[in-house]
């Protein structure tokens, strides 16, 4: 099972980059492959009698030999038909997929107009730049079209003194305004805006006046994200009696990631000391919440607490928006807490594949974001390299 996990993962991967970077279709390279592990030549065997017995060859038990043979043995059990069905099964899925997602936003970028007409819902709390107020919306539909729903915009409000308009969370608005696509990189391996976007499944921006927003309804998002919501508003309105603005807002960004209100300057020099981590939510604080968590449910019966454990790590999914790092931790936390409860054994490659496979199955583009590949790039690293950097410190010491 964790090795069919795996097989899996490493297919969905194959397929997205293939898309990504060569954007040809994958199907005529690997279907042909893929039929003659399905319907394999048979070839007959022919009998001689004849035949010599080989010579006995004593075995070599040197290092290199034996390192041979578990390499063939790995070999023999990768190129087994089952495992390069399945691996290029998933290969033409996740191919497939990409090149789907990839379309639709091309779409969206091919059929825009000069003004659009769009009824969506706030999903964000604002962020102020210096010339607009900025809102992350889930749109509802576009120019009366239903074929955009769900997918996502920025919506940036012009800035204009006793005329701007605060939204909250949740509101369902419509929004008359100018559609931007996204610029993609100006210089040779510069910054990809449009690449960026992807990875945050925002299909670009509305750039609109106040006057030509209307609020239809309010709380109109689903129950968890109002509540999650709520009690970030909660936490910044405690903080704010007890705290200064400035130190509040680095508070709200150590505890759940909440960047947007901090200063620049503060950031800058975060930044410059090496410690821009701090302010990213990341799989330490994960550990945090389950330690914290186990303290308050000791009095609970074990399988009951892992219940409550597993359904509020699912909650602060939702309170973190989703990061890569905290989805990895708490998906890979949530599998051996289930593990646990149905007495099954978990160990760390298979929740970590799983983990990967469902933020890719959401969002193929995620494997394009810087953060991701830190959070499970530096997972394995210490994973796998862990036990040689201990011996070789208890050789030094």
């Amino acid at each position: 099972m964790n090795r069919l996990i795996l097989i899996v993962l490493l297919g969905f991967i194959s397929g997205i980059l293939w898309e990504l970077y060569l954007k040809i279709s994958i199907a005529f390279f690997v279907l042909p492959l893929l039929l003659l592990f399905i319907f394999p030549i048979r070839k007959e065997k022919r009998k001689n009698k004849n035949t010599t017995p080989k010579p006995f060859k004593t075995p070599n038990k040197t290092k290199f030999s034996k390192k041979v043979k578990l390499f063939k043995r790995h070999l023999k059990i990768i190129l087994k038909p089952k495992i390069v069905v399945i691996f290029i099964l998933f290969t033409l899925i996740s191919n497939w997929y990409t090149q789907y997602l990839n379309g639709r936003y091309e779409t969206i970028y091919c059929n825009r107009k000069e003004e659009i007409n769009v009824i969506g819902i706030v999903i964000s709390s604002p962020k102020e730049k210096q010339y607009n107020i900025q809102y992350k919306i889930k749109v509802e539909s576009i120019d009366g079209k239903k074929e955009y729903q769900n997918t996502y915009l920025l919506l940036n409000i012009k800035k204009k003194k006793g005329k701007e308009i605060l939204l909250s969370y949740g509101d369902k608005i419509s929004i008359k305004g100018e559609y931007e696509e996204p610029e993609e990189a100006r210089n040779e391996s510069g910054f990809n805006y449009k690449e960026y976007l992807k990875t945050i499944q925002v299909y670009g921006s509305i750039n609109s006046l106040s006057s030509d927003i209307k609020v239809l309804k309010k709380n109109q998002s689903d129950l968890i994200s109002l509540s999650s919501n709520w009690i970030k508003e909660k936490m910044k309105e405690q903080l704010g009696k007890i705290l200064d603005e400035k130190t509040s807002k680095l508070c709200m960004g150590i505890l759940v990631g909440e960047t947007k209100q901090i200063e620049k300057e503060i950031k800058t020099n975060f930044r410059d000391s090496n410690l821009s981590h701090m302010l990213a939510v990341s799989g330490a604080h994960v550990s945090y919440v389950i330690l914290g968590m186990n303290f308050f449910l000791k009095k609970f019966h074990k399988r009951k607490a892992k219940y409550i454990l597993v359904i509020f790590l699912i909650f602060f999914l939702f309170l973190t928006d989703f990061t890569p790092s905290v989805t990895r931790a708490c998906i890979s936390s949530c599998i051996i807490l289930l593990a646990e409860i149905f007495y099954r054994k978990a160990d760390f490659l298979s929740s970590l594949s799983f983990s990967l496979l469902i933020l890719l199955i959401f969002n193929p583009f995620s494997i394009l974001s810087l953060g991701l590949q830190l959070s499970y790039g530096g997972t394995i690293g210490i994973v796998v390299f862990h036990k040689l950097i201990e011996s070789w410190f208890e050789k030094r010491t």
